[in-house]
């Protein structure tokens, strides 16, 4: 193949794969054709285009969006140049013009963008683009500004000295801080297992062990990056070579929700402000991380934290609460099935001992299937660690159903 010096002043154009853009298109075909038939019903009934016209228009919008997504999207390299079309948009650029590019990942794929010298800008590249040899060529010119970050930031560990005597001694402190990053996850995964599947009384102090030990994993995490911030990170980019920290406070946050499953509060209002500052806090103290970190990091670490903060509060007031349980009849006065990715069931209670309105609660399957409406379940409710009362809903003993009885008759 002839080198990219001897095609430089040749035009390459790149498409989208032939299979997005059809898929574009039908998808424009459907949703345009779906509102011009609500705009010809609606002036069959109405003898004016403009109530139609009001539903419309979102939709056509949204299928001329896709089809000219489909037709004219196209990167076009000529020489040094580049240009990327999108559906209403064109920027180009010379490579002399582009500091660099980098690849960032979301939720949704991951893409190229190039980033302009100056401050002016980006350009933004689909990875969904039928490409060729002469593409990644032109590539090849333009720095690779994640390489570069990652090859500094080895460089500067390469050469700190109290890493160790020689630049090998000090790129293997940077293999350990990654066995550690990956021992401290694994360590609070085996927590987070033993407080959800601890579920004995007799076990109740090994899960007020296991879940303060947890709830301190993320301030080792904060305290690796203050002391070490060469050799961890948290929610780094992809080709950040260091050890990454901040799993753990997921982590937590979802094993102390799903501690409390099934555990209902009759009110948040006691424990607003310890979750909002619990949250805050280690927000704060992975501040510094997030703001070096991947694209959307911040998004990840308030969600990580909002989790921790909820989490913790609810998990301890439930977890040490030592207060004995006053019991409840109340009667079902309806009940519901939600479907989606998982199912959840709902039973409508009637008011009860402190809450003073009837309420959709949710409840377990065997819970759900064996109550009846008008019939009895019974609340156990508890005067929560931290002043909030909590409950959870049973079948009453003098009411269990055998496991062959018939099914409720509430709706499925």
């Amino acid at each position: 193949m002839e080198s990219f010096e001897q095609t430089s002043g040749l035009r390459h154009e790149y498409r989208y794969k032939a299979w997005l853009i059809v898929l574009m298109c039908l998808l424009a075909v459907c949703i345009g054709g779906s509102s011009v038939f609500v705009l010809s019903a609606t002036y069959d009934k109405t003898r004016s285009l403009v109530p139609g016209s009001l539903f419309a228009i979102l939709p056509i919008v949204i299928a001329v969006y896709f089809l000219l997504m489909g037709l004219r999207s196209r990167i076009v390299i000529e020489g040094s140049r580049i240009e990327v079309r999108g559906a209403f948009t064109l920027k180009s650029a010379d490579q002399g013009e582009i500091e660099g590019f980098r690849t960032i990942s979301s939720r949704n794929g991951s893409y190229t963008q190039l980033i302009l010298k100056e401050g002016r800008g980006t350009i933004t590249i689909a990875n969904s683009f039928s490409t060729d040899d002469a593409y990644r060529e032109w590539f090849q010119k333009v720095p690779d500004l994640d390489e570069r970050d990652r090859k500094a930031l080895l460089d500067e560990i390469a050469q700190q000295q109290d890493l160790g005597a020689t630049p090998e001694q000090r790129l293997g402190a940077l293999g350990r801080a990654k066995a550690v990053s990956i021992g401290l996850v694994v360590v609070s995964i085996l927590l987070a297992a033993a407080i959800l599947f601890s579920n004995d009384a007799t076990s109740l102090s090994t899960v007020r062990y296991c879940l303060v030990l947890l709830a301190l994993a993320p301030l080792v995490s904060a305290w690796l990056l203050w002391r070490s911030p060469l050799l961890y990170a948290a929610l780094k980019k992809k080709k950040d070579p260091r050890g990454e920290v901040s799993w753990p406070i997921f982590i937590a946050g979802l094993a102390f929700i799903f501690r409390t499953t099934g555990v209902h509060f009759v009110s948040l209002g006691p424990m607003i402000l310890s979750m909002a500052a619990v949250g805050m806090g280690m927000a704060a103290l992975f501040y510094t991380a997030a703001k070096a970190g991947s694209r959307g990091a911040w998004v990840a670490l308030l969600m990580f934290a909002g989790l921790y903060g909820y989490g913790l509060i609810a998990g301890t007031d439930v977890v040490f609460d030592n207060s004995p349980a006053d019991n409840y009849e109340t009667a079902v006065v309806g009940g519901h099935v939600s479907h989606g990715r998982s199912t959840t069931y709902y039973l409508r209670l009637a008011p009860w001992g402190p809450v003073a309105y009837e309420d959709d609660v949710s409840v377990s399957y065997t819970v759900y299937h064996h109550a009846h409406l008008g019939e009895s379940v019974c609340a156990t409710l508890h005067k929560g660690s931290l002043r909030a009362p909590w409950f959870r809903v049973t079948n009453c003993e003098d009411q269990a159903v055998p496991q062959d009885t018939t099914s409720t008759d509430l709706p499925q």
